[in-house]
């Protein structure tokens, strides 16, 4: 911990911006990235009861019912892991292009990926949520077995408490629950992303990425950043109530964000390869199915302690038209940018002056607004 704090007091001497990394598949690097991701989206299942997930954290911070801060602390903590992994894993990195390049690209694609977001929360939707209604279905709600209380201060969880899973990540916690709206959003926005990028590249096809060997002092850095989220971390098996929601929310965030970075899923290349035949990276499903396996362990832990969140009973509510075409068109904006709200948000955090992430999380935030004011569901709800 004394070590990564003093490499971010010395960060802003060496770094203006971030590192041009050429495109190649550290197959050690994205799996230690995806156990650090399932390691802080399990952990907050067991610990507090609640799911990580990035899209569904935006949302809410733009459009909840509520002022839920733990969300709130949630992306603050994604922000603090853009400038930690910036200083202690720069190699994470790479540049982007000046905006006069691609500015439309992701002015349009960042606001599709927002409309996507909203109708089904992109990568990150509730598989609790109603999306048919205002209110939650009575069979979707998740008893509280941690902390039974009432609707506390900071507007958390109401009277069923923190574990009511509101945002749920499709591909891994959703997963993990057995969730049937996830199992079928994830195939559904990965399968229009890679039809994007396949369309992009004009069905091009080419040799496969290199896979190289981390080298040791990559290696070292990173297990110190994992180390010292693992210390920090502790801190959440002696808290309860609304502290635990905020501590947890603060920590998830830092911890995934790192896990996104050191994975390499702030890369833009690494990401479009990876979604394409013309240069394939396989980067992005070693990190994925690495999380995937974490956090399913991990949810069978919390299902086994009794936390009824950790799965979806008879496997949740039943896909609609409305999580159909929320994922089809997060998957023709992520095609789009090669950026989704969690790393826009870690790269942002890495590199405030870099016009591009920056200008991709503003238009998704933009584009989950937008998608309200054309809602009839949402009308409603403020309604009442």
């Amino acid at each position: 911990i004394p070590s990564v704090l003093f490499s971010l007091h010395e960060s802003y001497r060496s770094r203006s911006r971030l590192q041009i990394k050429m495109s190649v598949c550290d197959a050690g690097e994205a799996a230690f990235g995806g156990l650090v991701l399932g390691m802080a989206s399990g952990i907050r299942m067991v610990a507090s009861g609640r799911v990580a997930g990035n899209s569904g954290a935006v949302k809410s911070c733009i459009v909840g019912e509520t002022t839920d801060y733990s969300n709130i602390f949630y992306f603050a903590g994604m922000l603090v892991a853009g400038q930690i992994t910036a200083t202690m894993v720069p190699w994470a990195f790479e540049g982007y292009p000046t905006l006069s390049e691609s500015w439309l690209r992701h002015l349009v694609g960042g606001v599709i990926t927002g409309v996507g977001v909203y109708l089904g929360n992109g990568c990150t939707v509730s598989d609790t949520t109603s999306l048919a209604g205002p209110t939650l279905r009575q069979s979707e709600q998740v008893p509280d077995l941690l902390h039974e209380r009432k609707m506390s201060k900071f507007g958390i969880s109401g009277s069923l408490g923190p574990l009511l899973p509101f945002q749920s990540g499709h591909g891994l916690a959703g997963i993990s629950r057995l969730s049937l709206r996830s199992a079928t959003a994830t195939p559904i926005f990965m399968g229009a992303a890679a039809a994007t990028v396949m369309v992009r590249t004009q069905f091009a096809t080419g040799p496969m990425t290199p896979i190289v060997s981390t080298p040791t002092d990559h290696f070292l850095a990173e297990a110190r950043v994992a180390a010292a989220a693992l210390v920090l971390g502790l801190p959440m098996a002696f808290l309860d109530g609304d502290t635990l929601s905020l501590y947890s929310g603060l920590w998830t965030g830092v911890t995934f964000g790192s896990g996104l970075a050191m994975g390499g899923m702030v890369r833009v290349s690494a990401v479009m390869e990876a979604l394409g035949p013309a240069r394939f990276n396989p980067t992005l499903w070693i990190l994925f199915m690495t999380a995937l396996t974490t956090t399913f362990i991990l949810y069978r832990i919390a299902e086994y302690k009794g936390i009824k969140g950790a799965r979806a009973p008879d496997f949740g509510p039943a896909p609609d038209k409305r999580l159909v075409l929320g994922s089809l068109l997060f998957g023709l904006g992520w095609g789009i940018t090669g950026m989704c709200p969690g790393p826009a948000v870690v790269a942002v955090g890495a590199a405030p002056t870099e016009g591009v992430p920056l200008l991709t999380l503003l238009s998704t935030m933009a584009g989950i607004k937008l998608a309200t004011l054309f809602d009839p569901q949402h009308k409603a709800k403020k309604s009442c």
